[in-house]
């Protein structure tokens, strides 16, 4: 008579180990590099749709495949000079003016308060660190 392998024996020669937590170290120790990548995502994604060009079409202009625009406007992407300027060229825009302004916007709207609301208080945002009143803290 044959023995038939456990479930959990099956499931463990199955299953593939998970890399959540590899991948939440990545993106922390590259906060600031993928916060810039997806900034530059979000200008070409308006220059795209400002000018009426698909994916497609920036990617048959660039010489490269579909697959790395789409990349590209994900904001994961790594972005070199070369591939800054040549998305520049293409869709004729200024990157890296634009991530200025877009800089500067961010700037702005972090240093200011902003009330925010939870149950059953109010916590003031300031820089994006809760600060509270001392008032908030009686209650």
């Amino acid at each position: 008579m044959e023995k038939k392998p456990n479930l959990s024996k099956k499931l463990d020669a199955i299953a593939k180990p998970s890399k959540w937590i590899e991948e939440s170290n990545f993106r922390l120790e590259n906060k600031e590099r993928l916060r810039y990548s997806q900034r530059v995502a979000v200008i070409v994604l308006r220059a795209l749709r400002a000018q009426g060009i698909t994916q497609k079409d920036l990617a048959d202009a660039l010489s490269v495949s579909p697959q790395t625009v789409s990349k590209w406007v994900k904001g994961s992407e790594n972005f070199t000079f070369d591939t800054i300027v040549k998305l520049n060229k293409a869709l004729n825009i200024s990157i890296f003016s634009q991530l200025e302004n877009i800089e500067e916007q961010y700037t702005e709207s972090t240093n200011k308060i902003i009330p925010v609301k939870t149950e059953p208080k109010v916590i003031l945002l300031y820089n994006r660190e809760e600060v509270w009143s001392e008032e908030l803290m009686e209650n």
